[in-house]
């Protein structure tokens, strides 16, 4: 991979990106850390994370309370979610950010290392620790790191821990496995969907006790910190109230719904953060598009015997962001497996296909304008083009799919040893 000349043109491009990421979250962090504008170095995390820890520890009947007129976003994940989180809320400001930071950026490089090791493994070729330095480096000029980390966002923990699941999985552990896999869905609760791609495996009993342990006995044991009547007010209460909410659809929510729905939205709405009510036909629509991907997916696995399997369980882990309501920058995070998978198998692609991917890859790294800059020329872009926007990400993630896919299907792929 190191001597691929679409490597080197990617690294290349890579370069403004990570020194904007190095300059905005590393000395424009502690610039605001030095001022004690705590909000301003970490907004998610201070707006959501660390407030809902504190009122945990202050009294966990507080698990989802806001404070009237406090103005802050909803704490919407499951209960399980908060043991992520109470570290942090013991540790005083600002080290409880410093040391979440440092989190993230831990949480990604073991992400890349596992999945690179994976993928090599799945493919039978040569484990190359060089690529490694490659692969971060590219990583770390991704937009989805750059927002994960100057928001303080925890899908970096999420991306993670299914990863280390699926380590446990290979090692002939699927009960531990699978267990934290359901903890991830613990925190967020689409990255379930990774579940269904060890249905047929050999392994049934195991894989069937991991999740009665995940889904029965792991809220049962915690219930006397998390009652169980908290899960009832979640999945009951909070969670039916969030889906009727009118949910945001400015450019930096890309998902399906928002694509769609600014057909139906008048120009001028177009870079601005409005919340609008997506219609039941549209959310139906929603929920059967993304089923039927995933199970094309699932009977890819089932068909190849798991001759493919990390490639499909990044594959529906990634597209799930797509499905939901809230498609931020951020989660796209989800997609490094995929990137990584796409950039080991090209060693032997065209050079039209090496050409899309880096394509894909230079587009993945821009960030979402500012929104003032937005609304400052968005009477000048043409329409087709602000709607585009609004998908870029998942239009790029499909085609990488697609392309790792093609090249690993029908021979494409020739396995190369150095």
């Amino acid at each position: 991979m190191k001597k691929q000349w679409h490597i080197l043109v990617l690294l290349i491009l890579a370069i403004p990106f990570v020194l904007s990421n190095i300059y905005f979250n590393i000395f424009i962090f502690l610039q605001n850390l030095s001022r004690a504008d705590y909000p301003a170095a970490g907004a998610d995390f201070y707006g959501v994370y660390l407030r809902t820890a504190k009122y945990f520890l202050e009294d966990p009947a507080k698990l989802y309370y806001i404070a009237p007129g406090a103005g802050m976003d909803w704490f919407i994940y499951p209960p399980p979610s908060i043991f992520l989180l109470l570290p942090f809320g013991i540790l005083p400001d600002p080290y409880n950010l410093i040391f979440f930071k440092l989190g993230i950026v831990v949480c990604i490089v073991f992400a890349i290392v596992l999945s690179y090791k994976f993928i090599t493994t799945e493919l039978n070729i040569k484990y190359d620790k060089y690529n490694i330095y490659l692969l971060v480096f590219l990583s770390f000029a991704l937009a989805s790191s750059y927002k994960t980390l100057l928001l303080g966002q925890i899908d970096s923990y999420v991306l993670l821990i299914p990863l280390i699941g699926y380590y446990f999985i290979k090692k002939g552990k699927p009960i531990l496995g699978v267990v934290m896999m359901i903890f991830s869905g613990w925190v967020k609760l689409y990255t379930l969907v990774v579940l269904p791609l060890f249905a047929f495996s050999q392994k049934k009993k195991a894989l069937i006790i991991g999740i009665i342990i995940g889904l029965i006995a792991l809220p049962l044991s915690i219930s006397w910190i998390i009652p169980l009547k908290q899960y009832g007010f979640y999945f009951l209460d909070l969670m039916p109230k969030f889906v009727k909410l009118p949910q945001d659809v400015s450019p930096l929510n890309q998902n399906f719904m928002n694509f769609v729905m600014h057909f139906f939205l008048p120009a001028s709405t177009l870079g601005h953060y409005i919340k609008v009510e997506f219609p039941s036909w549209l959310q139906l629509t929603n929920i059967i598009v993304f089923l039927s991907f995933l199970v094309v997916i699932y009977y890819y696995n089932f068909k190849t015997k798991s001759k493919y399997e990390f490639l499909c369980f990044s594959s529906v882990f990634v597209i799930t962001p797509i499905f939901s309501v809230t498609g931020w920058e951020s989660v796209y995070i989800f997609s490094i497996p995929l990137l990584i998978y796409t950039l080991v198998v090209s060693d032997s692609a065209t050079t039209i296909v090496k050409l899309i991917i880096i394509g894909c890859m230079f587009l993945l790294m821009i960030p979402k304008p500012p929104s003032n800059l937005i609304l400052q020329y968005v009477d000048k872009i043409p329409l087709i083009v602000q709607i585009l926007f609004y998908i870029k990400n998942p239009i790029l993630i499909f085609t990488l799919i697609s392309l790792s896919f093609k090249l690993v299907n029908d021979g494409g792929f020739k396995l190369r040893l150095n």
